[in-house]
């Protein structure tokens, strides 16, 4: 008779065997779900959908193929024919939607016998018997953060780990280094001596990854004269209160009306009072006996202390610039190299993140409390034009970059973004740091600069000096530059492609997104020959060709292959000549405003060999 307790693990071990079996079998029909529902959507897209219907990103669109090249993929249905129609496809998902379904029963009656078998010999486990190893993966899914998405700006999850970390010693020491991933830091006494803490911390700074320099700052107009600070103010005040009265923003916040209305009473009665105090005479002082009279007096008894608060930031915020030791630079600079994985430098004159929950409406009802607050926080770029103040200083980006190599700093990720810069030369580093930089970009994989001010020939060359020493790698995987305008249309041809680029053989660089930017197509030819034959995305939106044609782009586009490849409101050469029919047939769809349906244009089927037909081409017979 044979032994009970070897036939049940024969059993289990044939169990999990099939187990497995199913799983491989189930992981194959979701992916050929994916692409084929992906496929459908590209080929055959609905119009009826916004174009916000959008699914699956890119990398997940790449997780899906795994090593399998999207192309092939395309080749096979296009030969089986079953990507010829739209009812074949739909045949198709509805035979592997069946067998879906069989293998999840497969998969749950192996789970049950599984579970029945092994239940005997199982002792009761609790969390805190699982390893440090696992408890950190459990951690990391309710943290919720993509790490291949190389995003830290959005970690939404955070208030979870703060909630693991008080259920118990354990809990707490495996995630507190998940407890903060982005440092801001700006130009204040407060935020420098933050990042220091931070830095300092023997946990937490293990799990920082990235560095967000803020460069909005205290503005030097405002800071001389109290009369320029009100009237700033007035018109920051007077846009506050519109925009909370017509976009009825207590709604958002759940708040009845009428409570809602008592917090725009409020900061309409502030100002009021302010702009009283801004007209001829307001500053001098009044006598007293009515309401106004005493609100007045409180009000300019506020401003005043306000004032002095900002003059003392803007002098704090002085003495921080330039070079040497404990300045902006020379701080951050040795605050990274503490933080282990702090490989990526984010760039911004405007902190959105930083204006989340600044609002009218306030615990506890203090609006005017809460308007005072807000007049100490610094101005962004897109302000200082909007109101005429002196510009914001971006010295800070070549000098930082400089300080990093001087601590050691190997960065992975380089991300700059402006919205609004007036004087391209202070992008320029000095030979000494333009030397340092070069050697201290060998190991970066992503660069990414963007900046929406109008750009003229000089700016162009001032760009060029500061992307040629970060761009001296042969490691970069990922490139994005964006120098699209409102106020650039006249300028195209000085937006050339950046010698910076094409100077090389990019043979690791498989990510490409250029925008507002002008070049030759000799530029363009030669700066494919330099990259691998095989790309994960290239994308070109809103660029200008300034000789040959789009047709011979084409061409050379479609000698790569890629997974995903996107052209979007392209200028020069025959597009200028194209009626919005022909441009539709070979470039669109398009939904009104001329915004792009989701989908593939007939040109960016080319480019990925799915079709064999030159569009352009095929308009001219």
């Amino acid at each position: 008779m044979p032994n009970t307790e070897d036939h049940e693990v024969r059993v289990l071990k044939k169990a999990y065997d099939g187990l497995r079996i199913a799983n491989e079998n189930l992981h194959d029909v979701r992916r050929d779900i994916f692409r084929l529902t992906e496929a459908k959507d590209c080929i055959f897209p609905d119009a009826s959908r916004p174009w916000h219907h959008l699914r699956h990103d890119r990398d997940v669109w790449d997780r899906q193929f795994e090593n399998e090249d999207s192309s092939e993929w395309w080749s096979r249905a296009r030969r089986s024919g079953l990507i010829d129609s739209e009812a074949s496809i739909d045949q198709e998902l509805q035979r592997l939607s069946v067998s879906k379904k069989n293998s999840e029963d497969v998969q749950g009656a192996l789970r049950c016998c599984i579970n029945k078998i092994s239940r005997p010999h199982l002792r009761d486990l609790h969390i805190l018997d699982v390893p440090n190893e696992i408890l950190l993966k459990i951690f990391e899914f309710v943290e919720g953060f993509d790490y291949d998405s190389e995003s830290y700006r959005w970690a939404m999850c955070r208030k979870y780990i703060q909630n693991c970390r008080l259920t118990c010693r354990r809990f707490c020491s495996v995630s507190s280094h998940m407890l903060i991933r982005l440092v801001r830091v700006d130009l204040r006494a407060s935020s420098l001596s933050r990042l220091e803490e931070i830095s300092r911390h023997p946990t937490i700074s293990k799990g920082v990854r990235a560095v967000l320099v803020v460069l909005q700052s205290y503005n030097q107009m405002l800071s001389t004269h109290i009369e320029n600070f009100v009237r700033y103010h007035v018109g920051k005040l007077e846009e506050r209160v519109d925009l909370f009265e017509r976009a009825r923003l207590w709604e958002v916040a759940e708040m009845s009306e009428e409570s809602g209305l008592a917090v725009a009473g409020k900061a309409g009665a502030v100002l009021a009072s302010w702009r009283r105090l801004a007209s001829p005479g307001g500053t001098n002082d009044a006598p007293g006996g009515t309401n106004d009279d005493e609100e007045d007096n409180v009000n300019r008894a506020l401003l005043e202390a306000t004032y002095e608060d900002y003059q003392r930031l803007y002098k704090e915020q002085e003495s921080m610039r330039g070079r040497g030791a404990g300045t902006f630079a020379q701080v951050v600079g040795s605050s990274m190299a503490r933080m282990p994985c702090a490989r990526k430098l984010e760039f911004r004159d405007s902190d959105s993140g930083g204006l989340i929950g600044r609002s009218l409406i306030v615990s506890g009802g203090d609006v005017c409390g809460a308007i005072y607050r807000d007049m100490l926080e610094p101005t962004t770029g897109l302000e200082t034009e909007d109101h005429g103040l002196e510009p914001l200083r971006y010295e800070v980006i070549p000098e930082l970059l400089g300080a990093l190599r001087c601590a050691g700093v190997w960065l992975d990720s380089i991300e700059i973004e402006l919205a609004f810069l007036v004087d391209y030369q202070q992008l320029v580093p000095d030979p000494e740091t333009r030397e340092k930089l070069s050697s201290s970009m060998q190991q970066l994989r992503t660069f990414s600069f963007r900046c929406d001010g109008g750009i003229d020939e000089q700016d162009s060359d001032n760009i060029n000096e500061l992307l040629k020493p970060c761009l001296d790698t042969p490691s970069l995987r990922k490139l994005s530059l964006d120098l699209r305008s409102d106020s650039a249309e006249d300028n195209w041809a000085v937006h050339r492609l950046c010698r910076a680029v094409i100077s090389r053989p990019r043979l690791n660089l498989t990510d490409i997104f250029l925008a507002g930017i002008a070049l030759d197509l000799s530029d363009l030819v030669l700066f494919l020959k330099t990259l691998q034959p095989s790309l994960s995305r290239i994308d070109l939106h809103s660029v200008h060709l300034l000789n040959g044609t789009w047709a011979e782009a084409l061409e050379a586009l479609r000698e790569k292959s890629y997974r995903f490849n996107r052209l979007d409101h392209l200028r020069g050469a025959e597009w200028d000549d194209l009626s919005d029919e022909e441009l539709a047939k070979v470039f669109g769809p398009f939904e009104d405003g001329g915004y792009r349906h989701y989908g593939i244009s007939q040109a960016e089927r080319y480019v990925r060999k799915m079709t064999t037909c030159n569009p352009l081409l095929a308009l001219e017979t």
